[in-house]
């Protein structure tokens, strides 16, 4: 899925979200009849979907890195601390694809580009808070392909044993954009950073199986932007 059709996928949910949410929250006249009754906020559940850009913080010396663009969804589970449900814990769970490019500079013609994908199984817990989110995301079962894309082409699988799992503390903003007793739709800007980079051993990234490793080399530490939007949708108890 390219990065267009990804905004443009996220920017039709908009628009269907909030509209559906604004004819939710029409007063009805048959609702809460029982004045006693009230509607509480108890557990939400619902899916995110972010556009994803990734790039590489510690290129070595003689590489460049680019950044590129994938995306990421998934399930996402919010307990709320109040009945207003503007502070809670929730958990995003989902799948997500962190790429980049790498090249190699030379002098001569031969330089090579590296167009790196990583897959990822994400788990995302966090807190909320009025619209902020903080946590660590971890990234489970991780699997990688390096594509030569200059000059002669080719692609290699990244062992699983090579890599570990990404541990990226997290940290961004999930705005409502529009609310109901039935549900929130909201705006997400999030960055993430894999601080304890995502390769086992340096000498396990392919690159650098292609040529010698310094003492100061260093493997990939990326750093994520997603951009996007989620839908929660409340299960509510009555007393």
């Amino acid at each position: 899925m390219t990065f267009s059709k990804i905004l443009a996928t996220a920017l039709a949910t908009l628009l269907v979200a909030t509209s559906s949410l604004r004819a939710a929250d029409q007063p009805n006249s048959t609702e809460y009849s029982n004045e006693s009754t009230q509607r509480h906020f108890n557990i939400g559940y619902g899916f995110y979907l972010n556009a994803l850009g990734a790039i590489n913080t510690v290129p070595n010396d003689g590489f460049k890195t680019a950044q590129g663009f994938t995306a990421e969804y998934g399930f996402a589970l919010f307990v709320p601390f109040n009945d207003k449900g503007n502070y809670g814990f929730g958990i995003d769970i989902g799948a997500a694809s962190i790429s980049y490019d790498t090249k190699q500079l030379r002098t001569d013609s031969s330089s090579l580009i590296h167009h790196e994908d990583y897959s990822i199984t994400s788990i995302f817990p966090h807190f909320y808070f009025s619209g902020f989110v903080i946590g660590v995301q971890a990234g489970l079962s991780p699997s990688g392909t390096l594509t030569i894309v200059d000059p002669k082409g080719g692609s290699s699988n990244v062992a699983p044993t090579d890599l570990k799992p990404f541990i990226m503390p997290r940290l961004g903003m999930e705005l409502p954009l529009a609310e109901s007793t039935w549900g929130r739709f909201n705006f997400n800007l999030q960055a993430a950073y894999a601080a304890m980079g995502i390769y086992s051993k340096v000498d396990h990234y392919p690159f650098y199986k292609q040529s010698p490793v310094d003492q100061n080399a260093v493997a990939p530490v990326p750093v994520t932007l997603s951009l996007g939007v989620s839908f929660i949708f409340k299960v509510p108890i009555y007393y």
